[in-house]
């Protein structure tokens, strides 16, 4: 009922009508759902294999509910909640020549792809400006001068998506170094073909990496450290920027060679990135070959 209407000089009023003899029904029907589902989680909880889990578990906890007073001490403020989030969101999508900005944009990528949203973030007006913006100068004045050399597209897209958002193809090269565990190489192989095309779904699911708290810190830390090598290249002018547009499924290490008009110096950057971020990504995928290898242990004790 509505409480507003409790008043003894007021009618009662009902907020929804019963819903007779199938309102028991479903009450059943939720209550054992709702019963079988804490019966599950007290039974898994109490197993070995979940040591490892439990720990992270009550950090998950304690982070949320920290989280949670901080939305209520910042709702209870006097400025508009809607507006700040919206302001915090779009930040790091006006994109400018600062590095800062594309290292916000990449954890931002990061956090997202982690959290299950796979694909890259779309473009913003300003990112698709100062992208035409340079291929107009490619295009109508003599040299390769462009005006916006550090932005989305000539950084994030070219040398650091490589394989996908987090650049997973240097977690795929992780996982084939790394010869003891069967299946990852297995989900490895049969992802093959979509990370060399920039689309890593098939791998973030399979491995997962998605909602991982392992191969989470690699797929952040990743691409801030490809952004610190591009940024250094082209700010020292030992790589050209690229100008050219290409489609998503373009293959990875061929992005920085085609942007550029067949210029070779991008694709030795794009190899060093290649290989700097196997480097990051090879003891996180060998920590979780260990973490399987615990479970697994457990559960044959």
């Amino acid at each position: 009922m509505n409480p507003l209407t409790l008043a003894v000089t007021r009618p009662i009023q009902w907020v929804a009508m019963d819903l007779g003899l199938r309102s028991l029904v479903l009450g059943l029907l939720m209550g054992l759902i709702v019963g079988n589902a804490y019966r599950w989680g007290v039974l898994r909880w109490r197993q070995p294999e979940n040591d490892l889990v439990r720990p992270m578990t009550f950090s998950l906890v304690g982070m949320v509910a920290a989280a949670g007073v901080a939305a209520y001490w910042l709702m209870r403020q006097p400025f508009s909640l809607h507006t700040t989030f919206m302001a915090i969101m779009r930040a790091p999508l006006q994109l400018t020549n600062d590095v800062w900005r594309l290292i916000d944009f990449s954890i931002l990528n990061g956090l997202f792809t982690w959290g299950g949203s796979l694909g890259p973030i779309p473009n913003s007006g300003s990112q698709s400006l100062v992208a035409g913006e340079n291929l107009a100068a490619v295009l109508t004045t003599p040299g390769w001068h462009l005006p916006h050399p550090l932005t989305e597209q000539t950084v994030i897209q070219t040398y650091v998506n490589m394989g996908g958002p987090g650049m997973t193809l240097g977690l795929l090269m992780a996982i084939f170094l790394g010869r003891r565990n069967a299946a990852q190489r297995r989900i490895g192989w049969l992802s093959l073909v979509p990370v060399l095309g920039n689309f890593n779904a098939p791998l973030l699911l399979g491995l997962p990496v998605v909602l991982s708290p392992i191969l989470g810190i690699p797929l952040l830390l990743a691409p801030v450290a490809c952004i610190g090598t591009s940024c250094l290249f082209l700010g020292l002018h030992w790589v050209p920027a690229t100008a050219y547009p290409l489609l998503t499924g373009t293959p990875g290490p061929l992005l920085a060679f085609l942007g550029t008009s067949g210029a070779w110096t991008p694709v030795l950057l794009a190899g060093v990135n290649l290989v700097l971020s196997t480097a990051i990504y090879y003891p996180f995928v060998k920590w979780a070959n260990l973490a399987d290898q615990l479970v697994k242990q457990g559960e044959a004790s």
